[in-house]
């Protein structure tokens, strides 16, 4: 293990003597642990070095390809339960963010070794989703009404909270900080990338297998990827969105890392497209959800799988189009877009502090690009109540992809983009314990040419900070370095 976490010395020479210090910790876990290939042991001193270079070190997931060959090594998928998976990394993932989750489950480990002689697994298995359940927040019924109109409005103003409901403006106000506060509901900043001369370009790259080597171009940090999926289950392929320049895909550097991707060992087909701004939907469906428990899987499937017979309605697209008549982007317009994006500077005061800019230029600015749809906000709720993750890529028209938003909609939720070239990239969040079923229906259900499909896999965000040193004022135009995307 301590070798492994060496060979990320490789990729980040400027980080050598912090990763010789995680490699260091990770010789005595193991050591500790008694930790060998294939037993819980080994699991939680993965679980814990993984968590250090993440959210200590904050190394990129995507270069890891060692580290993840290395859990992939670890113990066969066990079911516990109401069709709980024990299927490492994924069990872990969600307790990444949890500072005790190590100590916890690691004491838990060692008094089980102690008390349970040969149950270990079963005993620990037992205390780990349990250990996990209070992990999740649990929400009460008025909780949960808050919450459901939360996402579903896109809004946490505690006066259209308490207007919808029927409630206080005090009780509305207490609720929505309240899961604000428990990470149940994030209030994320969201910008128009047209109005910025940004543009969203998806790579869906066919592997031949699960355990095809990560291209060497995507192993390196890039200030332009938003994020990656690699899956593990199901077809064998890779999805990246890239935020980059209105004309990155015709400039030769573009060329030549599509190109690099394409002739890598073990890719079969890469594909390039811009993605329809106007297309993009987002929908949460918690129906099924009472705030501790999801509906039994045989009532939820019931509506989904119906809705395959019903007629194709309209559907609400999520990003509206900005208003840029008479607009044009200035360097205190980036000053602000910076801050609120990056910083998560949201508030007028924030801002001023921030900038040192005079409160009513701020307050008009602002408001000014919020009324043109250039920045606004999006709610998204907390992973914990739906982590099981489908995703898919398959050929579409308009008619098609209307119909499988629809479909979709009946599900937890939904994260659709549609390309300019006729392709539908979904990714469906859905209970962890229902993940598999679901699979199963939409691979029986949806016989679609040319469709890839898949089930958990590595879903890595990168906190992706929008590059405004790439910005030049004087010509309003983004630069892309040499060194920004490396060709391998």
């Amino acid at each position: 293990m301590s070798r492994l976490v060496l060979s990320l010395t490789e990729v980040w020479p400027e980080r050598v003597e912090e990763i010789q210090a995680v490699a260091e910790e990770a010789g005595v876990l193991q050591r500790d642990l008694g930790a060998v290939p294939g037993t819980i042991a080994w699991d939680l001193a993965c679980f814990r070095v993984e968590q250090i270079l993440m959210t200590q070190l904050h190394l990129p997931p995507c270069d890891m390809e060692a580290w993840e060959s290395l859990w992939a090594s670890t113990t066969k998928m066990r079911m516990w339960g109401s069709g709980l998976a024990y299927r490492p990394p994924y069990v872990y993932l969600t307790l990444l963010k949890f500072p005790d989750a190590f100590s916890s489950l690691s004491e838990m480990y060692k008094r089980h070794l102690h008390e349970s002689g040969e149950n270990v697994r079963e005993a620990f298995l037992r205390d780990f989703f349990d250990f996990c359940a209070k992990k999740t927040p649990r929400l009460s019924a008025g909780q949960m009404r808050v919450f459901r109109f939360v996402l579903e409005n896109q809004t946490v103003s505690p006066n259209a909270v308490a207007e919808s409901l029927g409630t206080t403006k005090g009780y509305a106000s207490r609720i929505v900080n309240d899961l604000k506060r428990r990470s149940v509901i994030w209030e994320i900043a969201r910008v128009s990338l047209p109005a910025i001369g940004l543009k969203t370009v998806v790579l869906v790259a066919d592997l031949d297998s699960p355990t095809t080597p990560m291209p060497l171009a995507l192993q390196h940090p890039c200030p332009w990827l938003y994020n990656l999926f690699r899956t593990r289950t199901g077809d064998s392929f890779l999805v990246a969105n890239f935020i980059v320049p209105a004309s990155w895909q015709a400039e030769i550097n573009g060329r030549h890392f599509v190109e690099s991707i394409a002739h890598s060992s073990g890719v079969s087909r890469v594909r390039v497209s811009d993605r329809v701004e106007s297309y993009c939907y987002n929908h949460y469906n918690y129906s099924g959800f009472d705030g501790r428990e999801w509906a039994p899987y045989e009532q939820m499937s019931e509506d989904f799988r119906s809705c395959f017979k019903q007629s194709n309605n309209p559907v609400n697209y999520t990003i509206p189009a900005p208003d840029l008549e008479e607009f044009e982007l200035e360097k205190s317009h980036m000053d602000i877009i910076s801050a609120f994006v990056n910083d998560r500077v949201m508030s007028v005061r924030g801002l001023r502090k921030r900038l040192k800019r005079d409160y009513n230029y701020v307050l008009e600015t602002l408001s000014d690009l919020r009324a043109r749809d250039i920045l606004g906000t999006r709610i998204v709720p907390t992973p914990l109540f739906a982590s099981g993750m489908i995703i898919m890529v398959v050929p579409v028209d308009e008619d098609r992809y209307t119909r499988l938003c629809n479909t979709f909609s009946y599900l937890p939720e939904v994260y659709a983009q549609r390309t300019d070239d006729g392709w539908g990239v979904f990714m469906l969040r859905t209970p962890e314990r229902y993940t598999r079923r679901y699979f199963d229906d939409i691979r029986a259900l949806m016989m679609y040419d040319d469709m890839l499909l898949s089930y958990h896999g590595n879903m890595h965000f990168f906190g992706w900070k929008m590059p405004v040193d790439r910005w030049d004022p004087a010509t309003k135009e983004w630069v892309v370095r040499d060194d920004d995307f490396v060709k391998a």
